[in-house]
């Protein structure tokens, strides 16, 4: 990865100049305070071999000239104790630097980890449903947080391998100070085995690719499962997805094995390695260039205890770097793809309210995943304001695809939609999706209390208001029988609810909405006999004391009879539109739908029914 690589996918996640700076500056203050501590190592040793003789140390070495020097400016007498206590004290005080650079950057971490995770749960908020369509929801939760985890250390860990190379540099430039010809040989012997373990980065970085690809695989196979638990258990497939995820961690069991293996490798190579070239330093500089004791000692502290770690730590930085690397260009692609499919929002004027009607004016809509085939083709309807419009037709038909399309969750491939003869897209989209209260096909219960669920409608009402919407709902009733009646928790997807209470339960969050336009998806498709009566005595009642544009897409026609408007859709067109009876007579597929659900009673209204229960 270069620098401007590096560069770009760290600010990509808000790692920024500042933060940089100051973790690089508090690496190279510990470093430089270190150096300075273990340089003293030196003057220390001689000034023991020397007898504690200054003047014979200061006429041989410049460095112990420059010591004098500064004690004396300082007025700190020359002695044993005194330069220990100025090595002590410089180690002291890089460990402080040491600190405070672990503290900053476990703080920067966190920050970072909670800013990136808020950035794509709103970007993921703010999406075009084509993104949605092709995105596993495993994908996000691994992008925030396994490979999350993993791309910051991939970015702060060339930091720390900087602050590790500028450390062995020093080292380096000490111990040529000290010994000159053989640290040159010694730095050439290293070079070479270096070169040579250049072969396990590269594996690294190839297995690191691997993981990353499993972390996603994982993550979205688990995440889909917990949400199919019921269908697998009623199937007796538990076997079957065991064994597809035994699959799934064994091979991150063996990619997380192998880059361990790789890092023991280059571990177990460095240690002997380098103390067979510093003992054979010591040998060949004693022997044969006449090094001094206290050079020997320095040189063995120096070379075995300090660089040969350092150079340790600076392969396994470069390793993890290189494994963690994959998990960096995910996340960064993820975050661009994110940003790039995000949707228009370049509406301005407020909507708060319908007044004449919704025209659909020749819209055609064509999914990218299937550009052979419009899912809707030059449609034109119209829904009255304060009136219901019922869509009906076979699957596959673009009832779904309108209801998409009203709050601008789609875009239209072509043709215009007004409110009140006001385009779409000049509208401000939160005004108008406030707007809109939507009831879906599938019940979206929350797993909390009741009185908080139905408020999530309307965070802002009042106990009284949850009530009233309730009794609307036709739920309040099967509410007040439960044990802890409005304060019950509903449990995961609300299963402690009957499909007709939760599907009730739900109503009363939209209806408490209050918005003008109430859009319901196939409501009465999950529901018996007894739920779908109550479900449409509710829709009665909605419609008779609110003044409500309602849009119902519907299967069950028993739902529909006495709407205002049928639209009858067959391959993404309008076949027919007019009451119950119009639509009955020209469209053959309404006729025929009719029959076939064997409806008991064709002559009476949706309104008599209710009148008689």
């Amino acid at each position: 990865m270069t620098y401007r690589e590096y560069h770009r996918h760290s600010r990509a996640l808000g790692f920024g100049f500042r933060e940089e700076f100051i973790i690089i500056f508090l690496l190279i203050a510990a470093v430089f305070f270190e150096g300075i501590g273990i340089t003293m190592f030196l003057p220390i040793v001689e000034f023991i071999q020397r007898g504690h003789q200054l003047d014979q140390l200061a006429s041989e070495s410049r460095l112990w000239r420059s010591i004098i020097a500064i004690y004396g400016t300082f007025g700190i007498p020359v002695n044993l104790p005194t330069l220990i206590t100025a090595s002590f004290l410089c180690i002291l005080i890089r460990q402080i630097f040491s600190y405070a650079r672990q503290v900053y950057m476990a703080k920067v971490q966190f920050m970072t980890e909670e800013r990136v995770r808020n950035k794509i749960f709103r970007l993921y908020l703010n999406v075009e449903s084509g993104y949605l369509d092709e995105e596993k929801p495993g994908a996000l939760v691994n992008s925030s947080t396994t490979e999350l985890s993993l791309a910051l250390q991939s970015v702060l860990a060339p930091l720390k391998l900087f602050a590790q190379v500028f450390l062995a540099v020093f080292y380096i430039v000490l111990l040529l100070a000290l010994t000159g010809p053989i640290t040159v040989i010694a730095i050439f012997v290293l070079g070479i085995t270096a070169y040579f373990l250049k072969k396990l980065l590269i594996k690294t970085s190839g297995v690191g690719v691997d993981v990353a690809t499993a972390n996603e695989a994982f993550a979205a196979y688990l995440v889909e499962r917990l949400d199919f638990v019921r269908l697998i258990r009623i199937s007796a497939n538990e076997k079957y997805e065991i064994n597809g995820m035994e699959n799934i961690t064994a091979f991150q069991r063996n990619r997380l094995i192998k880059i361990n293996r790789f890092l023991a490798q280059v571990n177990v190579l460095m240690e002997p390695i380098g103390l067979a070239v510093g003992m054979a330093v010591l040998y060949f500089g004693t022997t044969y260039f006449e090094l001094r004791l206290e050079e020997v000692i320095v040189f063995a502290f120096i070379a075995i205890v300090r660089l040969l770690p350092t150079a340790k730590e600076m392969m396994a930085t470069g390793q993890l770097t290189l494994a963690y690397q994959p998990s960096l260009f995910s996340l960064v692609s993820k975050l661009d793809a994110l940003f790039k499919a995000r949707e228009i929002r370049d509406g301005v004027l407020p909507f708060t309210s319908l007044t004449h009607a919704i025209q659909f004016q020749d819209v055609s809509f064509t999914y990218p995943s299937r550009k052979n085939k419009k899912a809707l083709t030059n449609l034109d309807i119209v829904f009255p304001a304060c009136k219901m419009t019922a869509l009906v037709g076979p699957s596959g038909a673009g009832k779904s695809t309108i209801i998409d399309l009203l709050p601008r969750l789609r875009e239209p491939t072509s043709g215009e939609i007004s409110f009140d003869d006001q385009n779409i897209d000049q509208l401000e989209i939160t005004s108008l999706r406030n707007s809109i209260a939507y009831l879906s096909q599938t019940t979206l219960v929350l797993n909390t209390s009741i009185t908080d669920h139905i408020r999530y409608g309307n965070v802002k009402a009042s106990d009284e208001e949850v009530r009233e919407a309730a009794a609307l709902a036709q739920a309040h009733d099967f509410i007040e029988a439960l044990p802890e009646k409005y304060n019950t928790i509903l449990g995961q997807r609300g299963i402690k609810l009957s499909g007709g209470q939760r599907q009730r339960l739900d109503l009363a969050r939209v209806l408490l909405q209050k918005a003008p336009i109430l859009i319901l998806d196939e409501p009465t498709s999950n529901l018996d006999a007894e739920s779908e009566m109550l479900f449409r005595r509710a829709l009665m009642t909605i419609r008779k004391q609110h003044s409500t544009t309602i849009i119902i897409v519907a299967h069950r026609l028993s739902t529909i009879l006495d709407a205002d408007q049928i639209v009858v859709l067959l391959d993404g067109q309008v076949d027919a539109v007019g009451t119950h009876d119009e639509v009955s007579e020209s469209s053959d597929w309404y006729r025929s739908a009719f029959n076939t659900q064997s409806i008991s009673d064709t002559k009476y209204s949706t309104s008599n029914f209710l009148a008689n229960p």
